[in-house]
């Protein structure tokens, strides 16, 4: 955090004479108090961990794989998470907070990745876990937090809310809760982007995401040096949806991860928040101990490009070409600069480069402009 004070300088101008003018020792005092006090308060708030939400314009498989992954990867805005990663939470600056038993990285340990295209949220989390247990065998009739459960939680809103009583789905505005278990179990979590339920109640038995605002899955490998590989992939959509507000991209929101382990047997053996206070407070329904996700703004449109054009009969043929940035954007047109655009109704022509077009008018004058979507 970032705190300055802006101090004027002080001038005394002396009443009377020309000679310096003396204070109290005790008045000097008092002074220099006066100017410490701001900056000593603007300290008091809590350090949060930040992720970084890059756009981009990649296709992702909701698969629970992360081959297509690679690029976000590579520009390394992802966060990890581990007892004893050095980012222990305290009351001053929030972080690793470990609750129940949880030994080791060995035992517990995740890495998660966001993206964002404009109209989905993307999830990307690879869990090391020293021991599967596996409930299929249960139907999904026990809670899905007391499997090995991937959290994520979002405070569209921005409330920061503290110890949300009751149900926070039902009493709080804004408030999501992303729960999905290594066996596709939902049932208990804070969501309403359920197959089944109705709006603000918690996932019912059997539920599942509902495959249009929320796609989630889950797969488990063994890993040769000992131990299992969750990798969860999830889209969440950045619109409005029940419960959830609308979340912008170039804006910040309340961003919390959270890892359920279950371990030989034990459901819900421990459970570990990427961003918390270090105490024995459980996180989940305490909005103000959440860390901070940056929706990267939407890049620009491209410059349109005039390829060529000529007269046919009584119409004019316009070739239009842009950069293939990935940049969600529409062709308009309009008569006159300050006239009404519409959107082009045209077949675009697209590789890896370039997007093209051939519009045809009878107008005697036509501008043409990109406009993101």
């Amino acid at each position: 955090m970032n705190n300055r004070v802006k101090r004027d300088d002080w001038r005394f101008s002396p009443s009377q004479g020309t000679g310096p003018r003396h204070f109290p020792v005790k008045s000097t005092i008092l002074i220099n108090l006066l100017l410490t006090v701001p900056m000593v308060s603007g300290l008091s708030a809590a350090l949060r961990p930040e992720v970084d939400v890059p756009y981009t314009s990649a296709a992702f498989d909701i698969d629970g794989n992360a081959t297509d992954w690679t690029g976000i990867k590579a520009r390394g805005k992802g966060i990890s998470f581990h007892k004893g990663d050095g980012h222990g939470g305290t009351a001053t600056n929030y972080g690793t907070t470990v609750l129940g038993t949880i030994t080791d990285a060995a035992d517990c340990a995740v890495s998660l990745w966001l993206a964002h295209d404009g109209v989905f949220l993307y999830v990307l989390a690879e869990v090391r876990d020293d021991a599967y247990e596996p409930f299929a065998a249960k139907a999904n009739s026990n809670m899905a937090y007391l499997e090995d459960t991937l959290h994520l939680y979002i405070d569209s809103s921005n409330a920061r809310k503290s110890a949300i009583a009751g149900t926070p789905i039902s009493t709080q505005p804004g408030y999501e809760q992303f729960g999905y278990s290594t066996d596709g179990n939902i049932y208990g979590e804070n969501t309403d982007f359920t197959t089944t339920g109705s709006a603000k109640q918690p996932a019912p038995k059997g539920s599942s995401p509902d495959g249009t605002h929320w796609v989630a899955n889950c797969t488990v490998t063994s890993v040769t040096t000992g131990g299992y590989l969750y990798t969860f992939e999830e889209r969440i959509t950045l619109a409005g949806y029940r419960n959830m507000a609308t979340m912008i991209p170039g804006n910040s929101y309340g961003f919390e991860a959270e890892f359920c382990d279950a371990d030989k047997g034990a459901q819900l053996q421990g459970w570990i928040f990427w961003s918390s206070n270090g105490s024995s407070t459980d996180a989940w329904n305490y909005e103000n101990l959440w860390g901070t996700m940056h929706l990267e703004a939407l890049p620009s449109p491209p410059p349109l490009k005039l390829v060529d054009w000529q007269r046919v009969d009584e119409a004019t043929v316009v070739a239009l070409a842009w950069t293939n940035y990935g940049t969600p954007c529409e062709l308009e047109s309009a008569p006159a600069l300050t006239g009404d655009w519409n959107v082009v109704a045209a077949s675009f022509t697209t590789n890896a480069d370039w997007i093209s077009t051939l519009t045809t008018n009878l107008a005697p004058t036509q501008f043409f402009r990109l406009k993101g979507k």
